[in-house]
């Protein structure tokens, strides 16, 4: 319509700079949140999984003043028999992860519980690596109710043996009741 006035008035615009900034705020929040996360992880300080050897070094890497490179093991405490960095923790924190990582699993958290499990079973203890195994396994996760994406029975082998050669005398009955449930 002619001479029909369409501008916002004041209190409009007023409240649409006011979303813009709540947006704004928003945004920085998230950030800030993932940052944190981030660093959260990065602070769990996770054992080394593969080991990195000294010929993985390129032969032009090494020179007069580092001639033999040392293999990043020297820093985790040794491997076990089939190559697996070992880290070496205190038994308080071995214990301590070990049981966050256990309530968590029953909690449902699988995601941190394997996290916490991890570290704690890269320090060659039988009852995490248990434990870890049984995040992979799908009856185990079954009971807890949750079906899936989480599941990954060849996992639940790996951390079984690894269980077994810590020493964990259920490893191998769980062993054999994958085995049994995959045939």
């Amino acid at each position: 319509m002619p001479g029909l006035d369409v501008q916002p008035d004041a209190a409009l615009q007023s409240r649409g700079k006011q979303g813009e900034l709540w947006g704004l705020a928003f945004g920085v929040a998230i950030i800030i949140v993932v940052a944190a996360g981030a660093a959260a992880i990065l602070a769990l300080k996770l054992p080394a999984i593969s080991i990195v050897g000294v010929h993985d070094v390129p032969s032009s890497a090494r020179n007069a003043t580092n001639p033999e490179p040392k293999p990043a093991v020297a820093q985790t405490g040794g491997t076990d028999a089939r190559g697996f960095a070992v880290r070496k923790l205190d038994p308080d924190e071995i214990a301590s992860l070990r049981k966050v990582g256990e309530e968590l699993f029953a909690n449902r958290d699988v995601a941190s519980a394997r996290l916490m499990l991890l570290r704690a079973a890269g320090a060659a203890d039988a009852r995490a690596a248990l434990a870890l195994a049984k995040t992979y396994d799908p009856a185990a996760l079954g009971d807890l109710g949750l079906r899936g994406a989480f599941a990954d029975p060849a996992m639940a082998r790996t951390w079984y043996e690894k269980a077994r050669e810590f020493w964990s005398t259920e490893a191998q009955h769980r062993l054999d009741m994958l085995a049994s449930r995959s045939e």
